[in-house]
């Protein structure tokens, strides 16, 4: 089996899992004996960054890009914070994910953030999502899910309701050209 670390999970249009209706899931794990793991990128919460670090009880001391939203990233585990970040921020408890995007639960990215030191390149999340050993594979073998490979600006620089169109035009489809429904014999 080929790992799909690193890749972009689009979900089909007929998808209708609240939480993954059109949403862009980049994994970072997959291992047969393990299952997957991943981050929805797509879909922003109410809370700013600046939120969580006062729910962190983090004192902000710049004011600069602490506004962007902090995504849900997924139903497992909603109150357990993640950092996606790409670019030249270094920090020794993090993961590398596709040799661009790495990814941390370390603290200390949000306090390098809230002194104006962290990744210019940042997405922070919420939650995960997983699936068990081979059901990943099973839902990709039904078509609930399409892959691509990410870049950092469709994760990191495009408004977040764009994302997934964007996904879908890189797969060469249009979502005008999609149908959302279920129809009538």
């Amino acid at each position: 089996m080929k790992t799909l670390r690193g890749q972009l999970l689009v979900a089909a249009p007929d998808l209708q899992d609240s939480i993954f209706q059109r949403a862009l899931i980049l994994v970072c794990e997959h291992e047969a004996e393990k299952g997957a793991m991943g981050f929805i990128v797509n879909h922003p919460s109410e809370m700013t960054l600046r939120d969580l670090l006062v729910d962190m009880k983090i004192t902000p001391e710049v004011k600069g890009n602490l506004g962007r939203p902090v995504f849900l990233g997924g139903p497992v585990q909603p109150n357990l914070g993640f950092g996606l970040y790409s670019g030249a921020y270094e920090t020794s408890d993090s993961a590398e994910i596709d040799g661009r995007v790495r990814v941390t639960a370390s603290r200390s990215l949000l306090e390098h953030c809230a002194v104006g030191k962290g990744p210019e390149n940042l997405l922070v999340t919420m939650g995960y999502s997983g699936w068990s050993p081979g059901q990943l594979e099973q839902e990709l073998d039904t078509g609930s899910w399409w892959l691509t490979a990410p870049s950092p600006e469709l994760l990191f620089d495009l408004p977040p309701e764009r994302r997934w169109g964007e996904a879908l035009r890189q797969l060469g489809l249009e979502e005008s050209s999609l149908y959302f429904g279920s129809g009538h014999a």
